[in-house]
């Protein structure tokens, strides 16, 4: 009997061993409009294996229910699309029709949701035309090992940097967000008549028709989320993008090849710095400005708490057009439109980039072209007082 019970006791601790050296995987195939994916799954580090399987582009956003709202406030919120409360925590990134990857997370206990933030055709939102998949991570935990990286890539306010090259062949990339907001970063095949302003143009508004050649990536996560990226490379050119940052420095094109002296990206240097003096009386800063990487820094001169969002304006377009829009964009996502940009007419490049220079602690720098930018407090944006309605505007010019 004690052999048996010795016996049986290895061959316990062999079968957990083995199992906690495995990935915990879970299947995910994104159709045209919803997840095809498990209701449950167990605790720990959650490998997605992401597969495209609609004809349309599509994501997976992640957020969990806080622990301070009750299930039915979670799901009646999402369901009436108003604010959506909950904790960002990644998920697999863009993918065009029939492209795959892998992105591992670390998930606690809880209730969770999965979004699709892509548009069809008519701009409509995929996530209002049913794309939402609830789940729950149970406390039974699934002791997968936390990935072994093939290198690193850091997100910046707002910049990227990686540590290695990527290689041809399967990579495991791991993600660190220290943007102090929610970083994502995509990535691209540049083969072909593939470009990266294809891209940008696509992030505007990301409504199809798509291009064909984004091939996975990380969604927004909180600062403290640690996401890894897992794909399959041919050698040839690719880019990292990001959906909110992409005309602002994350947007950067590189190589992967079999050869030895290949390097990793580094971040860009400082050129130039930009104060911005925030008052009672509104927001001021220099006009103009050189291009080039530029600094951004906060001199507050009032009590409030301030943050802007910055805008490169269409020719002709004014800051006052860029905060008509955003708030338009509000009104009709309250009023529950299936597109937000109903009615509107975008007047700037790009995607609006929140600076969140609010907090002193943060380095915020951002890459400028030449033409016509806006900068708008979001200090009480949607209220009575919000600060962008007395003064807290300011437009400036970047030069060669």
């Amino acid at each position: 009997m004690k052999f048996l019970s010795l016996l049986a006791f290895v061959l316990t601790l062999t079968a957990t061993t083995a199992n906690a050296s495995e990935p915990y995987v879970v299947q995910v195939n994104a159709h045209d409009y919803r997840f095809e994916m498990p209701s449950t799954m167990k605790s720990g580090w959650v490998t997605f294996d992401f597969h495209n399987k609609g004809n349309e582009m599509h994501v997976a956003i992640l957020g969990k229910r806080p622990d301070d709202v009750d299930l039915a406030t979670f799901k009646e919120a999402i369901k009436n699309l108003t604010e959506i409360p909950f904790e960002s925590h990644g998920g697999p990134g863009l993918h065009s029709p029939g492209h795959a990857s892998k992105t591992t997370i670390n998930l606690p206990p809880g209730d969770y949701v999965l979004l699709c933030g892509t548009r069809n055709a008519s701009g409509q939102s995929h996530f209002r035309l049913g794309m939402v998949h609830y789940f729950v991570v149970t406390d039974e935990p699934n002791n997968a090992p936390e990935p072994n990286a093939d290198m690193t890539m850091t997100l910046s306010m707002y910049d990227v940097a990686t540590d290695a090259p990527l290689k041809p062949g399967v990579n495991t990339i791991r993600i660190e967000n220290q943007t102090g907001y929610y970083g994502d970063a995509h990535l691209v095949s540049l083969n072909g008549d593939a470009s990266l302003a294809t891209a940008r143009q696509y992030l505007e508004s990301l409504k199809e028709p798509a291009p064909p050649h984004f091939i996975g990536g990380i969604e927004q996560g909180n600062p403290d989320i640690i996401q890894y990226l897992t794909v399959d490379l041919e050698a040839g050119k690719y880019g990292w993008i990001s959906h909110e940052a992409a005309g602002y420095g994350i947007n950067e094109a590189f190589e992967v090849t079999a050869q030895d002296d290949a390097t990793g990206i580094a971040f860009d240097e400082i050129d130039h710095e930009m104060t911005l003096e925030f008052s009672e009386t509104g927001l001021d800063g220099p006009t103009p400005i050189p291009a080039g990487r530029v600094q951004i820094i906060n001199n507050t001169l009032d009590e409030r708490m301030h943050a802007v969002a910055i805008f490169r304006l269409h020719e002709g377009k004014r800051a006052t057009e860029a905060r008509d829009f955003l708030v338009g964009q509000m009104n009709n996502f309250d009023q529950g439109k299936l597109n937000m940009n109903e009615g509107l007419d975008r007047p700037f490049h790009d995607y609006q980039l929140f600076l969140p220079i609010h907090n002193p602690d943060n380095e915020v720098s951002v890459t400028l072209t030449p033409g016509e930018y806006a900068l708008m407090c979001v200090g009480k944006l949607g209220t009575d007082e919000a600060h962008h309605q007395h003064g807290g505007l300011h437009t400036f010019t970047v030069t060669e």
